[in-house]
């Protein structure tokens, strides 16, 4: 997709970055003024409609979550045959960009990431919504250098797709080094498998 596309009212600036959900871009939302981030589904999930209707309920979840650090959900729509999800705009980037470019944080560095994204995921497992990806690229870093827990939503849909939508991710969900034992033995994740996800996290 190139710069200045625009998805209905979303008019698309620049590429954010990709993953195994899709692209995600900066773009203008031009009716209210705002600056938004959209990540555009992967043509191989837009195909599956058992996808699209567990993940536009799982969307509906995650915009439930109203809270200082998980990242906003603001509309979810599909135009063209591009289904996409936007989202408030993340300005400093992933926790996991903040490793690549700058390595480990310092202990005082670490520890308020890891207490604002343990809030996030607190307030979601009250609500009974798990992340089952959790992973540096998901902690998102607002203009203000809040930490933000983002993607709650897509974990869900795609743990419980068809066999089709799996298989981009060869039948297991996750990323390997952050996945927790039990979703290696094929047991159910729970809110325990966030906090060891958030464990690797913190020791990387």
């Amino acid at each position: 997709m190139s710069d200045n596309y625009n998805l209905g009212k979303y008019q698309i600036i620049r590429e954010l970055g990709r993953g195994a959900f899709g692209i995600v871009y900066e773009a203008k939302d031009i009716v209210l003024a705002r600056s938004v981030a959209i990540k555009v589904l992967h043509p191989n999930l837009v195909n599956d409609s058992e996808f699209i209707a567990r993940f536009h309920q799982e969307a509906r979840l995650a915009a439930q979550l109203d809270h200082p650090n998980i990242v906003p959900i603001h509309d979810f729509d599909q135009k063209n045959g591009r289904y996409f999800i936007v989202m408030g705009l993340m300005r400093n980037g992933s926790i996991k960009d903040l490793l690549e470019k700058y390595g480990p944080r310092n202990s005082a560095q670490t520890k308020s990431i890891v207490e604002q994204a343990a809030s996030g995921l607190a307030f979601a497992h009250e609500r009974d919504i798990i992340h089952r990806d959790l992973k540096p690229g998901n902690i998102l870093v607002d203009e203000h250098g809040f930490a933000r827990v983002s993607d709650f939503g897509f974990a869900k849909a795609m743990s419980e797709a068809s066999k089709n939508s799996l298989s981009m991710t060869g039948g297991i969900l996750g990323t390997p080094a952050y996945i927790p034992p039990e979703i290696w033995e094929g047991k159910a994740a729970t809110p325990r498998s966030d906090i060891y996800s958030l464990g690797c996290i913190t020791y990387e």
